[in-house]
């Protein structure tokens, strides 16, 4: 399990281990990196 938490917001993405490969782990930090813009709404455009 991969626990990203900004804020008061908890997202929680699950894997199965065959899954664990860079694209993923990409596609997470991607997903954190919007998160956290959207949990900033003053810097939003």
């Amino acid at each position: 399990m991969v626990q990203i938490r900004e804020g008061a917001t908890v997202v929680e993405v699950t894997f199965s281990p065959s899954s664990e490969t860079a694209f993923v782990q990409d596609v997470t930090r991607k997903a954190a990196a919007r998160l956290k813009a959207a949990s900033e709404p003053a810097q939003q455009q």
